[in-house]
């Protein structure tokens, strides 16, 4: 009878120590993935704070940044990356303007930020 209880108890043990690797494993997955909504907040309030936008240009640049980081999530191939930063950078270039883009332009890291 000893023997079955402590064998028992071994499986349990194991088990629960296998499946708390599983969820550990797991969570890091998880935190690798990052929302395209998440993701374009941030680029979009990022880009508002630099350049003290205002809310409809915000949401403006949110949307951009939005489309952008829903088609990443897709397998694309180099040379779709290239046109898609291509297309996003024009798009910024439009909505802001000489002035504001210039800025924009003095800050090289933020910019790649937003376009790729």
């Amino acid at each position: 009878m000893k023997k079955i209880f402590i064998a028992l108890t071994l499986i349990l043990a194991l088990s629960f120590t296998s499946n708390a690797q599983e969820m550990k494993a797991l969570k890091a997955e998880t935190k690798e993935i990052i929302k395209p909504e998440n993701a374009a907040k941030s680029d979009a309030s990022e880009i508002s704070k630099f350049l003290s936008l205002d809310d409809t240009m915000t949401d403006n640049f949110y949307r951009l940044f939005l489309m952008k980081h829903q088609t990443l999530q897709n397998e694309l191939t180099p040379e779709r990356k290239v046109e898609l930063a291509r297309v996003i950078e024009a798009k910024i270039r439009a909505t802001l303007g000489d002035e504001m883009m210039a800025k924009l332009e003095k800050n090289k890291e933020l910019l790649k930020k937003l376009v790729n």
